[in-house]
């Protein structure tokens, strides 16, 4: 007995944290053997993955789309790094479509030779091409037009590019075009419902037709009558559960109530002949039952949906509300009769025309009694019922379509082939320019982008919809051909004749030719279906092959290609990449970067992406919304996903669905063109299908492609180019926490408008709470021109918007462009090229010169960026290097070196004093901490003075001093724009040498008594930047005459003299002490009065600021030592003018919910 071959059982799907920590885990056996100094970690855990992540200091490489234009600029980006040793350093390697072949170039490389320190160096070589000896840079040179790597008509790598396209062209054809018929048949069936004349011979057969008509008519309609009730009372149910039930969903809606209604109106449509044939003479009594069968539909909605109808008056406005629609849509119903009368009872006009115009006046029959019902009929149902009418005009402008094409098209063709055959030729070969066009210019990622309206964009956006129609039409045209019996003579040429003798012959059709073509067809889209996979014959396979032999290829020593195709085994597992697995793989963890297209999605507010992130890894792929679906690579279609198919479809650019870029008539051209690159994928979060290597059935997948319905449910979901998601690619590199990342982005942007990097940006801040911030002027185009001041831009990666505790990132971020220091040979390409280095996307055919210029233009590019960092080994650690690049490569400036230069002489002069006057030479030790030790081998013998001098002369001359060193502080911060640039490079000494005047006593004690003299944004820096507070508030009793109190303060205290209780009075100090003191240690303090306060018993009775020192905040803090010091509890008006007092009340409010207390209300305040 043969054994039981045991069943496969995939995994389970894993969380991202589980994702990242097995990551982290993996990057760990790889720096071991890629880095010289290796410090090991712990292992990571799922619960502190994300904190791991962060502290691990992880750099990431991101490689962007941009066809072979990309992969070549990249290319000499990898020289670069190669040869500057940064490429060890690189723990994950991001990519994405064109970038995706050079990341799979450089993994497959590593992985074949063993040592990622051996690729280094034969990267790091400038070797000539042909000069002996294997070097994989020149198989990509010569296989840079990879698709055909023999150009030319008469090529036989042109002619199988055509073959292969053609052969999968018309077998998908065979499918699509089945189906399609199969539809468009469809309306010929229904029509037998209406087309029933010989049932009318008699009155007896018209009643028995009837009869059966009405029987299932009032059973859909009470299919439909039971569900709204109960989706109407569901709006009264408190249960949370109620809005879950199964009847309440917007599929069952549709199935029970829009699908019944339109089955109905069908009906209806149908009875009208034998209604005729029994009722012509009693017209009044037809109008009595259609009233009453609409009050009765309408009478169960109110007795059953829960309305609240108590109440005479209400009654009676619910009764009027159910009569007056009714008598409408009886009448509405003598009026169709009357149309259908005038169409003759011709079926198929019927047929198309009567249903929706049913379906029209019962919808404009509910909106009457919904204005009836005014407001007792609640806003939730009206938006519910809304929603249904919505549906119904959906439906019957899809009956109008469909019926329209089917009967109505090939007439209309007929007759222009008789009558208009120039018309019809010039339609012909118009309708075919704007689909080809239509197909070439969607073929790219650049259709859909924000660029300005021209010819291009006009028929792109025409193209499908033109296509659609004549498809359609063409079809429908010849099902007629092949159905009837009878063709039209040729000799008829007036359109009355020719309707006439185009009716006749859809009369004579046969039933049971029209069934078996029917049959045929819906076994050919069967035979089809099952035999022709959605994915093998698309053009992914012909675009994968190709890239397998090009980039994995490439690092095969002794290949040995078949003679005929030139192809070989160079695929392999993408599992194999992983650092732990048996072939030991040394070289950063590939990120490949798909997008997982959500076109008929849930998500609302992902409407304009229509697409996810879906991520290939050696270890997990999978996907994350919200829950997270990976599992392991490695059971992906049973054998895991290779290589080549992970970047093939990270780069299936031409597809009918594409993310942010789709367009549901495009999705319906490019599919019957086959111009199908994406991949139908096991859906990670189904089970069932994620071991599977593709849909067993064609096509349900087919016309999920055909008319735009990818989403993330179905048990397969949809892959294209991750680009259509994000084209950087940023995104997977921060959502897993990288300290530093270097972005090259060759994508194309002739303008320069980065959007693929705002795209990015958007999506991490959106998704992950992470924003990016970049200065991108250094790269944008100077006055017009060619060129730009650099070829990079360094950014700041906030994570600590999400978590205090991490350090922001830096991206360093590469762009193709020209600035002037280029060699002569990329110059003069450039000069013979005006639109290089940002060529269409749409050329992946390079030249020798091309490829040469862009991978050369890679090469400079980068070096000359991270040359400048060359005084930081990176051999001591990324860290120190990447800070230096983002000191180096920081934007210059805003503002104007004169008056940089300006400031500079100013100090200078402030400088000269303090060493000319003697009264000052206290100040060196005071500014300069680090003079003491200058000094020491030539002491000062004069003894130093304490923190504040007591000579006067030496306070006056300091005092003065330091306000000069203020007036300089304020004019340097707002001409040296310090609100927004306090931390440029450039500023960093002004911010230093101020940092340097705070911790003088002198400078702190100048500040407190002038600090009021200046605005209040200096202030305010001040305060968060230099850490400068005015000092410490202190409240002390003191007698009612003292003479602490100035003249105005005495003043003002014997005004309100004529109170009953005399007060307590409480005098406000500001107290500066010595910075330099130890805690704990004794010091003097410089204290002065600003303000005080009357207190009876523990209620506040007056309180002032001294006029000068008002809007610094000092009356809030002064409040608050009163209640923290227990001074005072309540505020008592009966001292304090009405408006005055107000402000005294808000302020103590506020302060009391400041700290805690929550006294404010009550009997906090006395009158």
């Amino acid at each position: 007995m043969a054994a039981v071959k045991p069943q496969f059982v995939p995994s389970d799907p894993v969380p991202f944290e589980t994702v990242l920590a097995d990551e982290l885990n993996e990057i760990e056996r790889s720096r071991e053997r890629r880095r010289e100094r290796y410090i090991p970690e712990p292992p990571a855990t799922d619960a502190a993955a994300l904190r791991q992540a962060r502290d691990r200091q992880l750099v990431g490489l991101a490689f962007s789309g941009g066809g072979i234009r990309s992969v070549t600029f990249s290319l000499g980006v990898l020289q670069a790094l190669a040869k500057l040793k940064i490429l060890p350093w690189v723990d994950y390697l991001s990519t994405v479509s064109g970038g995706g072949y050079i990341g799979s170039f450089l993994s497959a490389w590593i992985l074949r030779s063993g040592k990622l320190e051996d690729v280094r160096k034969r990267l790091a070589t400038d070797d000539p091409p042909n000069s002996g000896g294997w070097n994989p840079v020149d198989f990509l040179r010569q296989y840079s037009n990879y698709l055909t790597p023999r150009v030319g008509f008469f090529s036989a790598d042109t002619w199988t590019l055509i073959a292969i396209y053609f052969r999968n062209l018309f077998l998908n054809l065979i499918l699509l075009l089945s189906s399609l018929s199969i539809a468009l048949l469809l309306p010929r069936f229904l029509l037998k419902a209406v087309q029933m004349e010989k049932y009318f011979s008699n009155i007896w057969g018209a009643a028995s037709v009837l009869s059966a008509f009405s029987s299932v008519g009032l059973s859909l309609a009470a299919v439909a009558v039971v569900t709204i009730t109960a989706n109407f009372r569901s709006f009264q149910d408190t249960n949370s559960s109620a809005a879950k039930r199964w009847y309440t969903g917007a599929g069952a809606v549709q199935s029970l109530v829009v699908v019944p209604f339109c089955l109905t109106a069908l009906i209806e449509t149908a009875s009208l002949r034998p209604i005729d044939e029994l009722g012509r003479s009693n017209m009044g009594g037809l109008f009595l039952i259609w009233t009453l069968s609409a009050s009765a539909f309408f009478g169960v909605l109110k007795l059953f949906g829960k309305f609240e109808m108590s109440g005479r008056p209400r009654r009676i406005r619910v009764l009027l509300a159910i009569l007056v629609p009714a008598l409408f849509y009886g009448g509405g119903r003598v009026l169709l009769l009357r149309f259908a009368d005038w169409l003759e009872f011709n079926p198929f006009h019927l047929a198309t025309l009567l249903p929706p115009a049913t379906i029209l006046w019962f919808s404009l029959t509910a909106v009457l009694h919904i204005g009836l019902m005014g407001t007792f009929f609640p806003e939730d149902r009206r938006e519910w019922w809304s929603r249904i009418v919505a549906w119904l005009l959906l439906y019957s402008f899809s009956w109008l379509v469909m019926f329209g094409i089917a009967l109505y098209g090939p007439l209309i063709v007929g007759w222009a082939v008789r009558e208009a055959q120039g018309w019809l030729a010039a339609g012909s070969a118009a309708w075919l320019a704007t689909t080809l066009s239509g197909v070439a210019t969607a073929r790219g990622k650049d259709t859909g982008k924000a660029i300005s309206k021209s010819l291009l964009e006009w028929l792109t956006a025409a193209a499908p919809y033109v296509f659609v129609a004549g498809i359609l039409v063409a079809v429908a045209h010849g099902l007629q051909v092949l159905l009837q019996e009878v063709p039209v003579k040729e000799g008829i040429r007036s359109f009355e004749a020719m309707n006439e003798a185009y009716w006749r012959s859809m009369y004579l059709v046969d039933n049971v030719w029209l069934c078996v073509w029917f049959a045929t067809l819906v076994a050919i889209a069967i035979l089809f279906s099952w035999t022709v996979d959605v994915n093998e014959f698309s053009l992914h396979h012909f675009y994968r092959n190709r890239l397998v032999r090009c980039y994995l290829g490439a690092s095969i020593k002794d290949r040995k290609p078949q003679p005929v195709t030139g192809f070989a085994a160079d695929d392999f597992p993408l599992a194999d990449l992983s650092p732990s697995g048996p072939r030991a793989y040394s070289g950063p963890l590939p990120l490949i970067n798909a997008c997982l297209n959500l076109e008929s999605g849930s998500q609302l507010m992902w409407q304009e992406r229509m697409a996810a992130s879906y991520v290939f890894t050696p270890r997990h792929s999978g996907f994350e919304i919200g829950p997270a679906y990976y599992r392991p690579t490695g059971e992906a279609g049973r054998e895991g996903v290779s290589v080549g198919t992970a970047v093939a479809i990270s780069g299936a650019a031409a597809s009918p669905n594409m993310g942010y870029h789709s367009s549901k008539a495009m999705a319906f051209l490019l599919t019957v063109f086959n111009v199908r690159l994406g991949w139908w994928m096991g859906n990670a979060a189904n089970g069932r299908t994620w071991f599977k290597t593709s849909p067993p059935f064609a096509l349900r997948y087919l016309t999920g492609e055909l008319l735009g319905m990818a989403d993330q449910t179905s048990p397969y979901v949809y892959l294209s180019d991750g680009g259509h998601f994000e084209n950087l690619p940023l995104y997977e590199l921060v959502r897993r926490r990288c300290r530093y990342i270097i972005a090259c982005d060759a994508e194309e942007d002739p303008a320069l408008a980065f959007e693929g990097l705002g795209n990015a940006i958007r999506k991490c801040r959106t998704d992950f709470g992470v924003d990016i911030e970049m200065n991108l002027d250094a790269l944008r185009l100077l006055d017009g021109g060619r060129q730009t001041r650099w070829h990079c831009a360094v950014g700041k990666i906030h994570y600590e918007w999400v978590d205090p505790e991490a350090v922001p990132g830096t991206i360093i971020y590469l762009k193709p462009t020209l600035t002037g220091d280029e060699s002569t040979d990329i110059r003069n390409y450039a000069s013979v090229h005006p639109d290089f280095p940002q060529q269409s996307t749409a050329d992946q055919w390079f030249d020798e010169s091309q490829f040469e210029s862009y991978r050369k233009l890679g090469s400079h590019a980068a070096e000359k960026v991270f040359e400048r960092a060359s005084d930081r080994k990176i051999e001591d650690g990324p860290e120190a290097f990447f800070v230096a690049l983002r000191e180096v490569w920081y934007p210059p400036s805003t503002a104007d070196e004169e008056l940089r230069a300006k400031h500079g002489a100013a100090l200078s002069e402030i400088f000269d004093s303090l060493r000319s006057n003697p009264d000052l030479k206290f100040m060196d030790k005071q500014i300069y901490p680090e003079w003491k030790h200058l000094t020491a081998g030539a002491p000062d013998p004069t003894p130093s003075p304490a923190w504040l001098p007591h000579e006067h002369s030496q306070l006056r001359a300091g005092f003065y001093f330091c306000n000069s060193l203020i007036q300089l502080m304020e004019g340097v911060y707002q001409d040296l724009h310090l609100e927004r640039e306090f931390d440029h490079p450039e500023n960093r000494g002004w911010m230093n040498l101020f940092s340097h005047w705070c911790w003088s006593g002198v400078f702190r004690a100048t500040w407190a008594v002038s600090a009021s003299t200046y605005g209040m944004r200096f202030q305010s820096f001040v305060r968060r930047h230099l850490n400068l507070e005015l000092g410490e508030i202190r409240c002390r009793q003191i007698p009612l005459a003292s003479r602490e109190l100035n003249f105005e303060e005495r003043r003002i205290i014997g005004d309100l003299g004529a109170a009953d209780v005399v007060p307590d009075v409480y005098l406000l100090t500001l107290n500066v002490s010595d910075p330099t003191a130890s805690a704990g240690e004794i010091s003097s303090v410089m204290s002065f009065p600003f303000g005080f306060a009357l207190v009876n018993g523990k209620h506040l009775s007056y309180f002032r600021v001294q006029d000068h020192l008002r809007k610094m905040g000092l009356a809030r803090k002064s409040m608050r030592a009163l209640v923290e010091s227990g001074v005072v509890d309540s505020v008592d008006r009966k001292l304090v003018p009405a408006v005055e007092f107000r402000n005294f009340e808000r302020l103590f409010k506020s302060v009391l919910e400041s700290i805690g207390q929550k006294r404010a209300e009550g009997g906090s305040f006395r009158s």
